[in-house]
């Protein structure tokens, strides 16, 4: 029996006719032998798994990432005290240079020597020039000599010079300087400078 579709066919190609049918539903249904279900296509690409030279590179660049993140995290924690002991450094140097400007600026007893008098110790310094050529290298210590717990590693000098301030011939003037460091590192350098006049 000659369906619709072939005699549509044969009209257009004569040599078509016959060769092509309609499937029925149950054919159309059924799976064909050369058709792959896709449930086992995509198992299979689950199963495949990685190569081991993939894995190989997969390592590297791991390892590679975790030694920068590591390298990073080192540098770090050594210079985390940095500031903290800048800080001290600033602080002790501030509490020294305090200690001084209280001090007046010529000895009361009429006997400047540019330095302490024989028999001066800190706790008994009466000028500033008294603290001129301190310097305190086993650690801060208080007005009174002692050591202060926990600061063992500063080393603090103090120089003290005159000069003048001021146009023309100046007021006579002091200038303090005071320099801290510290014995595990060096780049702690903390100077801090202050004039006192008359």
């Amino acid at each position: 029996m000659v369906s619709p579709t072939d005699i549509q066919l044969w009209k257009i190609h004569p040599h078509w006719a016959g060769r092509v049918r309609r499937k029925t539903d149950q054919e159309a249904s059924a799976p064909s032998e050369h058709q792959v279900p896709v449930r086992v296509c995509m198992s299979r690409s689950r199963q495949r798994g990685v190569t081991l030279i993939e894995l190989v590179v997969s390592i590297v660049i791991l390892s590679v990432a975790a030694t920068g993140i590591l390298m990073v995290m080192t540098q770090t924690i050594l210079s985390s005290a940095d500031p903290m002991l800048r800080e001290q450094a600033t602080a002790i140097a501030q509490s020294y240079m305090e200690e001084i400007l209280t001090q007046p600026l010529s000895d009361p007893d009429g006997v400047e020597t540019n330095g302490p008098e024989g028999g001066e110790i800190r706790a008994t310094y009466d000028d500033v020039w008294d603290y001129h050529g301190l310097n305190n290298s086993a650690g801060a210590l208080d007005q009174n000599g002692a050591t202060v717990s926990g600061l063992e590693g500063y080393n603090i000098a103090v120089s003290v010079t005159g000069t003048t301030l001021g146009p023309g011939a100046g007021s006579p003037a002091l200038r303090i300087a005071i320099t801290v460091t510290h014995d595990g590192q060096a780049g702690i350098n903390v100077p801090v400078v202050a004039y006192r006049l008359n």
